[in-house]
Parts: C-alpha cells; structure tokens; sequence
C-alpha cells in the first residue's frame, strides 16, 4: 500500500492482517485513489479492543482523529472495506479543507459527507453494512421529520452529540447520520454534482444552497 501506513494491534493474537485484514484496506485504499483523491499518507490502526468504537451489528466502526490518523475496531472484516472509505473521507476532506466544525449544521454535513462516500461504494456490493443499509433505506419523509425536530438547533455551537448522532429520545437511531446524508443528497440535487466534486467543498456553500429548504421545512 502507498498511502495507508497498516498497524494491527494484536498482542491477543486474535487478528490477522496479512491474510484477513490488507486485502480489505487496500482496496478501500485504491477506491480512494481512483475516486477521492487521496494522495496522503494515512496511518490506520486496526484493533479489537475498543468497544466504543464497535457497531455491534455489523462487528465494526471507526473513528478519524486527524487527516492522517484512523482508528477501526475490527471482530469481523466482512464491511472493514466500506466503513474504511467513509473514515476515508474524513480524513481526505481534512487534508484538503481543514476546516473547523462550528455547529451543528457543519458537523450534520461532515458525516452526511462520509455516509454519501459509504452509500456510493456500497451501492455496488453483494452486502451492504446494517449501518448504510439504514442510512439508504431510511426515507426522505422520516429525514423530514428529523430536520424539523432539530431545525432550531442547526446553528448551535453546543449540541449532545451523542443524542443526535447515536440514540437520543425521541430520534432514531443514528439521525444525525441520515440527516446529514439527507441533506448532501439535497445538495447534490441543486448543484448536479457528484459526491466526489463535493467532498472538500466549504460548509458555508452547503448552508447557502440548503438553507432556503431548511427554512421551508
């Protein structure tokens, strides 16, 4: 790999890199390539034993902490290729666009961003994540509803985090996920790009081309 610096943490001997675990990265690593345009170096550490981390259903997850460092908790590699690419994308949009989330709204659009990235890749798998599978199933009416329960918090420099993007009352699960994707489909939609023209592109320009629909709702 030229990009993707692998370290698996495997003092329990648990995990394989070699046979399991790169063939999964690398080929996140080419879709980035090919379709993202990553161009920077990336350490990935993979381990399993962060259960934070962890979709249980899908027996992964992933954190990007910086442009050039991502986390994965790995029990099983079936989806390590897709969650990979959305990590990805974090990382990539960093790199190129450093920019700061300074409400909700910004952080709505960074994770929409990832899910989007995750949703085209998945799009064309035998198996799609449980996790994308809800983003892509989850309809525009229920994302509607979302948007209307937390219009007045959109512009908010303070938000529970985990409340809108994990599992907060009221709100299903991850809706801070499928809001965010709802809303960079509704961008997509106005602008007739592509996922991939967009991925560096400011927050201030979604909030211009969005916020007439957000008003509306």
């Amino acid at each position: 790999m030229k990009y993707l610096q692998l370290h698996v943490l495997n003092a329990n001997d648990e995990m394989s890199s070699s046979e399991i675990l790169s063939p999964k990265v690398e080929a996140a690593e080419e879709y980035a390539v090919d379709k993202m345009g990553l161009k920077h170096k990336i350490d990935l550490a993979l381990t399993n034993r962060m259960a934070g981390l962890l979709i249980p259903e899908d027996q992964v997850g992933g954190r990007t902490y910086a442009s050039d460092f991502i986390m994965m908790d790995v029990e099983r590699a079936e989806f390590l290729t897709e969650m990979l690419v959305h990590e990805l994308a974090h990382a990539i949009r960093w790199q190129e666009n450093p920019e700061y989330i300074q409400k909700l709204f910004d952080d709505l659009i960074l994770e929409g961003l990832g899910v989007a990235v995750e949703a085209e890749y998945a799009k064309n798998s035998n198996e799609q994540s449980f996790f994308i599978r809800t983003m892509m199933e989850r309809s525009d009416a229920e994302n509607q509803q979302v948007l209307r329960q937390l219009k007045a918090e959109l512009w908010d420099a303070r938000y529970d985090n985990y409340r809108i993007f994990i599992e907060g009352e009221g709100l299903p699960r991850w809706a801070g996920y499928s809001l965010g994707y709802y809303l960079v489909q509704q961008y997509l939609a106005k602008t007739n790009k592509t996922i991939f023209e967009i991925l560096v592109t400011e927050y201030a320009e979604f909030e211009d081309i969005l916020r007439e629909m957000i008003e509306g709702a």
